[in-house]
This record gives C-alpha cells, sequence and structure tokens, in this order.
C-alpha cells in the first residue's frame, strides 16, 4: 500500500473488506495484488482522512476476489460479490491482527510452564501486547473478568450454541460489561500476559453448544444477498464501480 502511496489505515480498511474470505497475516503472498476505488476527504486541498471503500479487488495465491458496496433498506453499507452474494458471515477469520499461531488446539500438548502433557482445546495467537481483540462475532457478553490461569478473560454468547472466549487479556474495552452486546468486530479487549503465560498472546477458545471445538473449523451461516426488489440497483452500481477499478479516473465531488 505505501508503495502505492497510500497509507497504511488504507491496508487495514482492504482487509476489514475481505476479513470473511483472505486470512491477511498468514493467507498473502508475494505475487497478490489489489485493486481498489476508496472515497477520500479533503478539506480544501488538504488530505484529511479515508471514507469507505467503494470498490476492490484482491487476488490471493490466483484467486480473485471482489468487492461492491451497497447500501441496505437502513443506510448501512455492507459488501458483496458481483452475483450479489453477501461477504459477510456470522464470524471473521480471526478475532485479531496476529504474527502467528503459537500453538494450535490438540488433546495432547505439553503444557509450555507446567511442563506436563494436557488438553489445549484452543489456539493461541501470537501478538504483541496492546494489540486489539475483536469479537468474532456479535453476542452478548456472559463474562468479564480475572479466571485463574487465564488471567483477564472475556467470553461472548452467539447464536446457534456458539460460545467464544479470550484470554490472558492486558485489558478490556472501556466500559465493557457483562450482559453487554456486542457487534462483529468491535473491540473488545487488548492481548496482554496475565494469567499462567509465558508471553503475549491471545488464548482463543469456542464452545459448540457447551463443548470445545477447534476454533480454526468453526464456520458460521452468510449473510442475505441483496433483495431482489434491489437487484437491478445494485447491477447498475457493480457496473459503474467496475469502470471506475478498471480505469485511471479520479471522480470529484463537490
Amino acid at each position: 500500500m505505501s508503495e502505492a502511496g497510500e497509507r497504511s489505515a488504507l491496508a487495514v480498511q482492504l482487509a476489514d473488506v475481505f476479513s470473511h474470505q483472505v486470512n491477511f497475516v498468514n493467507d498473502v503472498q508475494e505475487g497478490d495484488s489489489f485493486e481498489l476505488v476508496v472515497e477520500k476527504k479533503y478539506l480544501g486541498s488538504e488530505f484529511r482522512r479515508y471514507g469507505d471503500i467503494v470498490a476492490a479487488r484482491f487476488t490471493n495465491d490466483g484467486r480473485l476476489y471482489e468487492a461492491f458496496r451497497f447500501f441496505d433498506d437502513k443506510g448501512v453499507a455492507h459488501y458483496y460479490a458481483a452475483d450479489g452474494t453477501s461477504l459477510e458471515t456470522q464470524f471473521l477469520k480471526a478475532p485479531l491482527n496476529f504474527t502467528r499461531i503459537s500453538s494450535r488446539y490438540s488433546m495432547h500438548r505439553r503444557h509450555p510452564v507446567f511442563g506436563k502433557v494436557r488438553p489445549h482445546q484452543g489456539v493461541d495467537y501470537a501478538a504483541p501486547k496492546g494489540t486489539p481483540v475483536k469479537a468474532l462475532g456479535g453476542g452478548k457478553v456472559t463474562f468479564v473478568g480475572w479466571k485463574s490461569g487465564y488471567g483477564k478473560s472475556v467470553a461472548i454468547r452467539h447464536g446457534g450454541g456458539i460460545e467464544t472466549h479470550y484470554a490472558h487479556l492486558s485489558r478490556y474495552a472501556r466500559g465493557l460489561k457483562k450482559g453487554d452486546s456486542v457487534e462483529q468486530g468491535q473491540v473488545i479487549a487488548y492481548v496482554g500476559a496475565t494469567g499462567t503465560a509465558t508471553g503475549p498472546h491471545l488464548d482463543f477458545r469456542v464452545k459448540k453448544n457447551g463443548a470445545f471445538i477447534d476454533p480454526l473449523k468453526l464456520s458460521g451461516g452468510r449473510s442475505a444477498s441483496i433483495a431482489p426488489a434491489q437487484r437491478r440497483l445494485f447491477e447498475k452500481q457493480v457496473a459503474q464501480a467496475r469502470l471506475m477499478l478498471d480505469g485511471e479516473d479520479i471522480v470529484a465531488v463537490k
């Protein structure tokens, strides 16, 4: 993104658009490419900030992904593929931007502190202290507090019998408390090393109907596609967006 003359904030926005399709920490590789149309906000001739990404393409390992912004009947922007299917799913690929997976789901892992072989029914994401932790999906907070060796922890109940658990946190999002409703992608806490931990990371766990499952195998339903009554308008906007993606003209709006 910097080679294109843009700021790192735009790279984060692009990753957010395709966050349900591509893991931008592990999956991105040399040879991938992107094109996008983005709103830019100016005060006179001075650039102040980015607005929404209007349309984008991302090619990852030879596979092309496209995203087109469209406002629903409530005025809320969502992203869709060209055929009108939603890019949004019930759960994000991961609850944070991480450097690596330091420990996977296993029933026979040797504990790094105690040295004993015991189940590790979650995924450890290594990340710097203070990295924002996001709710994997929308739901209700069922726990905020200290939980033995897990240190500062948060638990969220989602639909379909799914619960997500976030542990070893350094601190919580301001004002977060039990009973709060949170949206998908909302920052709920920050990475730390509280409790029994050898270094900063997020211990992330998922329960389905009360039993732990491998978080990397979690799947959720896709959000609704474009409504039939809005399809013609959507297709018109896709055609216009593709002209901008394929061209080099800057569209100025006063």
